[in-house]
């Protein structure tokens, strides 16, 4: 199978257009393998491969060397282009830059508010010639279509009634097929948004486009990408709600707000007519097992989640009668607080979880599904629970005081995390839990999803000086020097925030 790249980029000296991508013949990404494309003319650039004929999809891009240095120029995602039993692909592409409303392209709108129920695979027509149209619409809602109409019989001569639906099966990418066979030139178009259940139909700005290719051989399709609907629709505007989830206290939490209760503040949202919920960071902040860890700004990790914020229930039930009785009496106590115990709740939620993870830990860590879970997050997990071990052992967060293990050293680790070791179950259970506390914020995150509302994350600036990342990656930190705010309204003498300032 033949494929022509097209691209037009206006470069400086010395700068050259490279191509990269999923399959062999673009070097699988990598760029030291990457294909040079060949400069014409009036910044064009191209290149013709050809690549296996039982190919069906592959993903690539374009990137930029400056005197050979890759540089960061533009924004570019990566195409897709999807192969039937035509033989020739004449790919014509637009360099774009960072879209002016970069947050529409985001999962928050493309799996949420503006989620597509209409996602079927892109079928593309039978035609001995074709031209394929893909363009950037992310702001049509659910109840809209995005359709083509144009100065041809196929496009309907201008009559909406008779546009051309464009799939949204790649959405906010949008995508249409016709036969070339049946175009007569010139080929003007436009792109129109109408709602399903309305007679209105928005045009999109600016003059008629206008497609000039070169005449297409028989058994080829063209395919133009990177078009971006013109539009100047409204600014799109929500309410929501911010709040710490520790602060999302129920009956059915233990003293203090959980992933589960997430659930209820979505409840919530959903009847007041708020589209998003923000939460301050829920990263692991646990030191000293003291109130002093209740600052959710003072990550000891970038990864891990509290375990604080995990719901008990959820984690199983004790078989222990006695200690299942004396955990339900303690959380009727906790919940009836005018204040959050941090420390009563630190106290009991680590007896409750010692107790699970001795009496279902063995099942959990053997399951397909913890496996998984670890070999997609064994980079972070294992440095995770062996800090938190030996911050345990040596009663202090303090690494600098760990001994032998006070200079992060990956193979002592290693050897320290062994399954052999007598110590590898004080090790495992914080596996353990940032297991169930990935399950759990999955399963809340859904839930908000399956609402239509968006949840929005919140991340620490800094990190704590006695941090994992403080640990195993020092040198991206200046350790002498301290992050904060001047003087302001909040504070006459300024801020201290004690993070450790980064090496940039």
């Amino acid at each position: 199978m033949k494929v022509i790249f097209n691209i037009n980029y206006q470069t400086v000296w010395g700068q050259t257009l490279h191509l990269t991508g999923s399959i062999p013949a673009l070097g699988n990404w990598n760029h030291t393998q990457a294909i040079n494309l060949h400069y014409s003319a009036n910044g064009n650039w191209s290149v013709f491969l050809e690549i296996p004929d039982n190919t069906t999809c592959i993903e690539y891009r374009y990137f930029i060397r400056s005197n050979g240095k890759e540089i960061p120029e533009g924004y570019q995602e990566n195409h897709q282009i999807y192969f039937d039993t035509i033989r020739t692909y004449r790919l014509y592409d637009i360099w774009h830059n960072k879209p002016e409303e970069l947050s529409f392209y985001s999962s928050a709108f493309t799996e949420v508010l503006f989620a597509r129920n209409d996602r079927q695979n892109f079928a593309p027509i039978s035609a001995a010639k074709k031209i394929r149209l893909k363009v950037a619409a992310p702001k049509i809602r659910k109840e809209q279509q995005l359709a083509l109409t144009g100065n041809q019989t196929v496009l309907g001569c201008w009559d909406t009634n008779k546009a051309i639906k464009l799939s949204a099966a790649h959405f906010p990418e949008w995508e249409v097929e016709f036969d070339a066979g049946q175009l007569s030139y010139p080929f003007e178009y436009k792109f129109i948004i109408y709602s399903n259940n309305r007679p209105e139909v928005y045009w999109e700005t600016g003059g008629n486009r206008i497609l000039t290719t070169p005449p297409l051989q028989e058994n080829e399709t063209v395919v133009i990408s990177g078009l971006t609907f013109r539009e100047d629709l409204p600014d799109w505007k929500c309410a929501g709600t911010v709040i710490p989830v520790f602060s999302l206290r129920s009956k059915d939490s233990f003293g203090i707000g959980d992933f589960y209760d997430l659930k209820k503040i979505v409840d919530w949202v959903r009847l007041t007519g708020q589209k998003v919920i923000q939460i301050l960071p829920v990263n692991d902040t646990t030191m000293n097992h003291t109130w002093i860890d209740s600052y959710p700004y003072n990550a000891i990790s970038i990864y891990a989640l509290h375990p604080l914020y995990l719901n008990l229930r959820q984690m199983g039930k004790l078989e222990d009668a006695a200690l299942a009785e004396k955990i339900v009496n303690i959380q009727k106590k906790l919940n009836l607080l005018e204040k959050v115990d941090y420390e009563q709740v630190d106290h009991y939620k680590w007896l409750f979880f010692r107790a699970i993870f001795k009496q279902e830990g063995g099942k959990i860590l053997n399951s397909n599904k913890f496996k998984n879970f670890f070999s997609q997050n064994k980079e972070w997990l294992l440095p995770y629970a062996a800090y938190s071990y030996l911050r345990e052992t040596h009663q202090t967060s303090d690494f600098r005081r760990w001994g032998e293990y006070a200079m992060y050293d990956p193979r002592k680790i290693a050897a320290l995390c062994s399954p052999d070791t007598l110590h590898f179950d004080d090790i495992a259970i914080f596996y353990f839990l940032q297991y169930h506390l990935h399950l759990q914020l999955k399963e809340a995150k859904e839930y908000a999803q399956k609402n239509e509302i968006i949840l929005k994350g919140d991340i620490p600036i800094g990190i704590s000086d006695t941090s994992i990342e403080a640990w195993t990656e020092p040198q991206y930190f200046n350790m002498n020097a301290q992050a904060g705010a001047p003087p302001d309204d909040f504070s006459v003498t300024g801020q201290n925030w004690g993070f450790p300032t980064y090496n940039w």
